[in-house]
């Protein structure tokens, strides 16, 4: 952003930045200057990162809430739904839970597998996958059998097409410490699944609590645990949150909303 706003000085051009990490903005003496007065328009993908605009004091004007959308071909599956089910030890009537991500500190899989060693030890059925790799892959590995979860949790690492695996499971939990919009549970959301999901960043717009999904406080396992409990438990709630997440997804984050809102502040900008 910063050399993108300094190169256009002196060629009299419109300069948009779109912000999708939830943090807050440099207050350097020379970020301030480029991103109060350099920048035409701050465009960011989820309320969180509005809000830091407005904490930087950047005037409403030159902000605009465009939220990042879904590649719809990232939402098709290529197997039937009790093939990818029966390669991941999953019967057709074993609840799966699953969770998708860098696994890093900050996308909390160590306090999703707190809370279902707690489900554990109330002898639920359900079956957890945890997809992806990340620096505290080895970490998790030895956290899972210390809370004895064999046979309980898979780590399925990367894999070549996630929407299989979002096809094929029930329940999707993200129990994020912090997030920027949750681009994953979002493409979740867009295939029917009912999400849990810490209640920050991007996660808390994205999700309608008690209707597509279950927002829960980052780091507390006792209400993650009561949260999954509870769709483990209820299928017409799964059922019913899934097509809610599906709906909402489709009305407002696929491409043609994000084009309509972008052509708009171009058009703005360009005439004024």
């Amino acid at each position: 952003i910063m050399q993108g706003a300094l190169a256009s000085i002196g060629l009299k051009i419109k300069v948009v930045a779109t912000r999708r990490r939830d943090k807050p903005l440099d207050n350097g003496f020379s970020a301030r200057i480029v991103l109060r007065r350099l920048i035409d328009m701050h465009v960011g993908v989820s309320p969180n990162i509005m809000q830091h605009y407005f904490n930087y004091k950047i005037p409403d004007e030159k902000t605009k809430l465009i939220c990042s959308v879904l590649d719809e071909a990232r939402l098709k599956s290529t197997k039937p739904r009790e093939v990818v089910r029966g390669d991941f030890r999953a019967t057709p009537t074993t609840p799966v839970i699953m969770c998708m991500g860098h696994l890093h500190h900050r996308k909390g899989i160590d306090v999703l597998l707190a809370a279902v060693a707690k489900l554990r030890k109330e002898r639920r059925k359900f079956l957890l996958w945890v997809v992806g790799s990340g620096p505290e892959e080895t970490a998790l590995e030895r956290l899972c059998k210390s809370y004895d979860l064999r046979g309980k949790v898979l780590f399925l690492g990367k894999h070549e097409n996630p929407a299989d695996l979002l096809h094929a499971c029930d329940i999707f939990v993200m129990p994020s410490r912090k997030d920027g919009m949750g681009t994953i549970a979002m493409e979740a959301m867009a295939c029917g699944r009912a999400v849990v999901a810490s209640n920050v960043g991007g996660l808390s717009y994205s999700i309608v609590d008690g209707s597509t999904g279950i927002l829960v406080p980052p780091e507390d396992a006792d209400q993650l645990a009561e949260a999954l409990d509870r769709l483990i438990h209820d299928p017409d709630l799964r059922t019913e949150m899934g097509e809610a997440a599906q709906w909402r997804m489709d009305e407002y984050f696929m491409p043609d909303t994000m084009v309509e809102q972008y052509l708009h502040v171009y058009q703005g900008l360009l005439g004024s």
